[in-house]
């Protein structure tokens, strides 16, 4: 039994070592190299590897990379293949692929930063010509403000004037109603004065008639 666990942690152990040595490595034969099982050119072949293919190198020995790397299906294959036909330098063909790829992200990031800037720049000539409107539109404002402050000045005063105008007036409308009514009543008071004057005259004019009658009438009965 024990025996058995020290089997399985010395496995175990052994995969751990392989899998924190692993490092990248790519092919740089320009044809085909074979994966054999084991070291030799006697041992069975489990798969061939392309040009600039990428691998897990696992460890080395007598020439000799053992590599893992993922097969058909999505299972990892290993074995062992020659170590002249790889390298861990990023092939050229994969770096100018790679310096493409770059290169096409930055023509789309160019193209989207002209982009940005023709739609900023023609924001800004927005802006400015907004600017300009509203600072026309801020002097034009300003100038009707004073011309109003000028006026509402002149404004103020005719106000003033008006009110004084019509408070003169009310009292010369009071002052013309009292003097009518004044005037009404001596009015009044004179006609009645010429009436009992025109009647007192008329009273004495007959008294008097009366009177001349009576001596007329007595010369004449004097005379006979």
């Amino acid at each position: 039994m024990k025996k058995i666990l020290i089997g399985f942690i010395s496995i175990g152990l052994s995969l751990i070592c392989q899998a924190g040595w692993a490092e990248n490595a790519y092919v740089t034969n320009t044809s085909k190299i074979i994966v054999r099982e084991g070291i030799g050119t006697t041992q069975k072949i489990v798969t061939m590897l392309r040009p600039d293919q990428r691998v897990e190198v696992l460890g080395s020995e007598s020439g000799w990379s053992q590599v893992r790397l993922l097969g058909p299906g999505g299972k990892d294959l290993e074995g062992w293949g020659l170590s002249r036909f790889l390298t861990t330098r990023l092939p050229w063909k994969i770096q100018a692929t790679s310096l493409e790829k770059e290169n096409t992200l930055l023509k789309e990031k160019l193209s989207g930063l002209e982009r940005d800037w023709t739609e900023a720049s023609n924001k800004e000539k927005e802006l400015a010509l907004k600017l300009k409107e509203d600072t026309r539109s801020l002097d034009q404002v300003r100038e009707e403000y004073n011309t109003l402050r000028a006026e509402s000045a002149d404004f103020l005063e005719l106000k003033k004037k008006y009110e004084s105008t019509r408070k003169a007036l009310k009292e010369v409308k009071e002052t013309a109603k009292i003097l009518t009514k004044e005037n009404e009543s001596l009015s009044s008071s004179h006609r009645n004065e010429w009436f009992f004057t025109g009647a007192l005259v008329l009273f004495v004019g007959l008294i008097f008639g009366l009177i001349m009658g009576r001596r007329q009438r007595r010369r004449k009965s004097s005379y006979y």
